[in-house]
């Protein structure tokens, strides 16, 4: 069957047919991501950005509406380097057919050619041998060819040959895919794309449901790779900017330096980023003067390569960004942090990663709005136990108490959505370092190689062995942020009230004591201190602070002092708890056995 001209509904339907053959070779694809860093996920990140462009878009309309309907959800759906080179390929390819009603072969050639020029465009540092090398030349091959063939049918079918041509050429143009001894997991993920658009070309089948989900198969039967490589930048920063007069040039220079992999798509109104860096913080610092910072996702392949290749146990360890641990003890024990969020009206953070807690204080100082905190929702947690599920047989998830928080609500709907698989859901009743503590006495039962059901116990078992005490310094915190009502604030403030916080065994807030100086309060707390470890000793013991490292070490020394022993770690305070103490906290938290 000819096909002579391209219209909006086979335009979609190509792309639907794209999408539908990637999703069959996604676990393949994920198997031989070697570059830009081995985190196995090419494949997942080509799938769903194609399937945000066919959700998100209509087969309806002429080529134009359809093709740029097609380009606003990628922008809004790409995941991963490869996926918004994707998107970035199919806003080229919109904006070279606006104002067309159909495409025969030359305008569709034209259109690629833009593609993939926006594509090339769109990466700070274009590299061969990768989606980009393909996909130019599978153009080169339209522009020789598109004359020479009578319809599409056979136009796409001799062009792919090209594609397929110089996907088996790119181990030859990068060291790391010869050594790892396969193509491109991008560069191959386009071809996959090609071959299913090439199969709807030839057959014009059209798909009864649209919206059908995709069946994904099994992956082919490819060796796992365990690189070794250091990966310089650890995370994989995405995010979008809205704001008017946005140019992509700018936006690029801006951030360029923060690390590598850098992808812009879009430019005017929107504009999306992709990076690897070891700042997430100051990607978003050096963005925000060019508007509001929306739909951040950090990931850290770090830990991503650690659970592919480098796996300690076969129980997998998951808490939120509200348990204080140093990032050392994280990595040591390969400890899975979900971040809440933080906004600061209309501006958006991840706690710990878009925000560090020196430039979190410095806001909280000069915003006029208090900042507002939230558990993010069940699919995050449910996305995250699924990946799990794939390297380890069993998941254990200790979290922030539910008598401060809605998150063990959130974590709880998440392990529902994965059924057939071991997740043992822990309230902590606690937070900050005394859920840190419990994280990592869990930790090390996991990595002595307990049993996960005895691993288990233990972690119900430490909530009431655990106990926090805050020295808070300023009521300020409590009373913008809702917690204690002015007039209650003013006479605190008058009698310069400096409180004691702890949780209670229910995991609530209470007033544990109070004090009129700072010092008074501090010494307060080393007498609670004491009189605990008399009555029952304190085995370990963790301190944290809110922007006070000076005097944190101080009071560690005074601590150390009455219980014989040094602490576990100092630590900076989460700034989704930091909100509410306010800056100068201190607090130290006991284990017991």
């Amino acid at each position: 069957m000819k096909l002579r001209h391209l219209d909006g509904e086979k335009l979609y339907y190509s792309f639907f047919y794209g999408r539908k053959a990637v999703f069959r070779r996604q676990k393949h694809l994920n198997k031989i991501n070697v570059f830009p860093v081995a985190d196995g996920d090419t494949g997942t990140n080509l799938a769903m950005t194609m399937h945000s462009i066919i959700e998100g878009s209509s087969h309806k309309g002429n080529i134009a509406s359809v093709s740029r309907g097609m380009a606003d959800a990628a922008l809004s759906g790409s995941r991963g380097n490869s996926g918004i080179i994707f998107a970035q390929f199919v806003q080229g390819m919109s904006e070279a057919v606006q104002g067309k009603d159909i495409l025969d072969r030359k305008d569709f050639t034209h259109a690629m050619r833009r593609a993939v020029d926006s594509a090339y465009k769109a990466i700070a540092r274009p590299v061969e041998g990768t989606i980009l090398t393909v996909m130019r030349a599978w153009s080169n091959a339209l522009e020789n060819l598109h004359e020479k063939k009578d319809d599409f049918v056979e136009l796409i079918h001799e062009s792919l040959e090209a594609a397929r041509h110089a996907l088996r050429e790119t181990p030859k143009m990068m060291k790391v895919l010869k050594d790892a001894n396969v193509v491109d997991a991008g560069a191959e993920g386009f071809v996959t794309f090609l071959e299913g658009m090439a199969h709807f070309i030839r057959h014009q089948e059209k798909p009864e449901i649209l919206s059908k989900a995709v069946h994904i198969e099994e992956a082919q039967d490819v060796h796992v790779l365990k690189p070794d490589e250091e990966i310089r930048f650890r995370y994989c920063t995405e995010m979008m900017v809205e704001g008017s007069g946005i140019i992509a040039d700018e936006v690029m220079r801006s951030i360029e330096g923060f690390g590598d992999s850098l992808v812009a798509v879009g430019g005017g109104k929107r504009i999306k980023i992709h990076i690897h860096t070891n700042s997430p913080a100051g990607v978003v610092t050096a963005l925000m003067r060019f508007g509001t910072v929306v739909k951040q996702k950090i990931e850290d392949m770090v830990r991503q390569n650690q659970v592919a290749h480098h796996r300690k146990s076969g129980i997998a360890l998951v808490t939120d960004s509200s348990c204080d641990l140093p990032l050392e003890i994280l990595d040591r024990y390969q400890i899975h942090v979900v971040p809440l969020n933080i906004h600061f009206g209309e501006k958006q953070f991840l706690d710990k990663l878009s925000i560090e807690p020196r430039n979190f204080y410095q806001m909280l100082k000069t915003e006029p709005e208090f900042p507002k905190t939230s558990q993010p929702p069940p699919g995050v947690f449910a996305d995250l136990y699924l990946h799990l599920a794939c390297h380890y047989h069993s998941i254990v998830s200790i979290h922030l108490s539910g008598g401060l928080s809605g998150t063990i609500n959130s974590v709880r709907l998440g392990a529902e959505q994965v059924p057939n698989v071991k997740i043992a859901v822990i309230d902590s009743k606690n937070l900050s370092a005394s859920l840190g503590l419990m994280v990592l006495r869990v930790a090390e039962a996991i990595a002595s190689g307990k049993r996960y059901e005895d691993v288990v116990s233990l972690a119900h078992s430490l909530p009431e062995k655990s106990k926090i005490l805050v020295g808070v310094p300023t009521l300020k915190s409590f009373i913008r942020g809702g917690r204690l009502s002015p007039m209650k604030g003013v006479i605190a403030r008058a009698l310069n009230l400096k409180p004691i916080i702890s949780i209670d065994a229910e995991g609530k807030a209470e007033l544990f004591g109070k004090a009129f100086s700072k010092r008074k309060n501090l010494d307060k707390i080393l007498k609670i201190v004491g009189r605990m470890h008399h009555e029952r000793p304190i085995q370990r013991y963790a301190v944290g602070h809110t922007s006070a490292e000076s005097e944190a070490m101080a009071f560690v020394k005074r601590l150390e002092r009455i219980l014989g022993k040094s602490p576990e770690y100092i630590t900076p305070v989460s700034p989704v708890i930091g909100a509410h103490a306010g800056p100068g906290a201190l607090c130290v938290s006991t284990m017991t056995d």
